[in-house]
């Protein structure tokens, strides 16, 4: 069971992206496609950008936010 509050398909907005050398920039906008806990406090989101950018986004470390449409 998925207790972290995302699910695929869900469309989320970066905000920030901390400690990468080439960062998805604020305000990217993707669709969730895989939902992984990485660990007890981190989450990796895959996710199908709209601009084609390939990186994966691991929450908490990485600040987005759930579009609501």
């Amino acid at each position: 069971m998925d207790t972290t509050g995302y699910k695929k398909g869900q469309r989320i907005e970066m905000l920030h992206m901390k400690d990468d050398p080439d960062p998805i920039l604020p305000g990217t906008v993707g669709t969730i496609t895989s939902v992984c806990l990485f660990n007890e406090d981190e989450t990796i989101l895959g996710d199908d950008r709209d601009n084609g950018s390939p990186l994966s986004v691991i929450v908490p470390i990485d600040w987005v936010r759930i579009l609501r449409i």
